[in-house]
C-alpha cells in the first residue's frame, strides 16, 4: 500500500468514525428534556453540532473515497511526476485533539471544575499543540495571543451562555 493509498484509508477511517460520532450526539440529544421557557430546546446546539459532524465527516469520507480510487486506478500506471504535498499530516494530533475533546466534555459533564477553567485549559492546550505543530511566527507572542484568546473565550462564552442564553452552568 503505497502513501496516496494509506492517507485515503486514513481519511475513510476518520470520516467514518465522526459520522458515527454525530449519529450518536444526535440520538443522546434526544433523551434531554424539553425547555419550559426556551422555544428550541436545550438539544438544539448538541443537536446542530451533531448535524455538522456528520456533514463535514461526509466530506471527509468523500473525498477519501474519492482518493483511493484515484490511487488504485494509479497503481497500475507508471508514476511520471511526483505531486506536490500541499500540506503536512498530522494523524497523531489529531488522535490527540478528539481525545481532548472528549475528556473536556468528560470534566465539565463530571464537574471536576467549572466551566471557565475547564474552558480555559482546553483551549491553552489544544492552542498549544496547534502551535506546536505549525512552528511558526514567534513563540512568545504566539503564546500571549493564545493566552488572551483563551482567557476571553472561556470568559466571554461564560457571559454568553449564562446572561444571554440563560443556561446554568455550573
Amino acid at each position: 500500500m503505497n502513501a496516496n493509498e494509506h492517507a485515503a484509508v486514513k481519511d475513510i477511517i476518520l470520516g467514518s468514525s465522526f459520522i458515527i460520532f454525530g449519529i450518536v450526539v444526535c440520538v443522546l440529544t434526544q433523551y434531554l428534556p424539553e425547555a419550559v421557557y426556551d422555544p428550541l430546546g436545550p438539544a438544539f446546539i448538541p443537536r446542530l453540532l451533531g448535524l455538522a459532524c456528520i456533514a463535514t465527516s461526509c466530506v471527509i469520507l468523500f473525498h477519501g473515497i474519492r482518493k483511493k480510487m484515484a490511487a488504485s486506478g494509479a497503481r497500475g500506471k507508471s508514476r511520471q511526476e511526483k505531486a506536490p504535498v500541499l500540506f503536512v499530516r498530522h494523524p497523531k494530533s489529531a488522535l490527540f485533539a478528539m481525545i481532548l475533546f472528549f475528556l473536556y466534555i468528560l470534566a465539565l459533564d463530571t464537574g471536576i471544575s467549572g466551566f471557565r477553567t475547564l474552558t480555559t485549559l482546553f483551549v491553552l492546550l489544544l492552542g498549544g499543540m496547534l502551535i506546536k505543530i505549525s512552528r511558526q511566527g514567534k513563540a512568545i507572542q504566539t503564546s500571549l495571543i493564545l493566552i488572551a484568546l483563551s482567557f476571553t473565550l472561556s470568559f466571554g462564552l461564560y457571559y454568553l451562555f449564562t446572561q444571554v442564553f440563560i443556561v446554568d452552568l455550573y
